[in-house]
């Protein structure tokens, strides 16, 4: 039996999965995929879409307090405000329980402006 009829090995959490529960491109099942991982330990993540020349991109912003990550939204803001940024998520313990907080932050912007 080869490995393709035993199915695949997800490099996140080692389970198998296959083509029809699982992207064999990223190597991934799709719950793995579906959960969003960071490559650091910041308590905070925010994603901040923006416009290119031939779409969208994305940037991220980051804290350990709600205030280091409103102030690195900003700079991002800041950074990119001829390409129309736009706050798209913001999570609470980004590798964790993945708490949305993109509507309290929004409303914190509003506020300091």
């Amino acid at each position: 039996m080869s490995s393709y009829d035993q199915g695949y090995t997800c490099i996140e959490c080692e389970h198998s999965y296959d083509d029809r529960d699982g992207d064999l491109d990223e190597r991934m099942c799709f719950e793995c995929l579906d959960k969003i991982k960071v490559p650091f330990n910041f308590r905070y993540h925010a994603e901040i879409q923006y416009e290119t020349e031939l779409g969208f991109n994305f940037c991220n912003a980051n804290g350990n307090t709600l205030d280091e990550l409103l102030c690195d939204i900003d700079e991002r803001l800041d950074q990119y405000k001829d390409r129309l940024p736009e706050l798209s998520l913001v999570l609470k313990d980004p590798n964790g329980e993945q708490i949305d907080i993109t509507n309290d932050v929004l409303k914190r912007l509003k506020e300091k402006s």
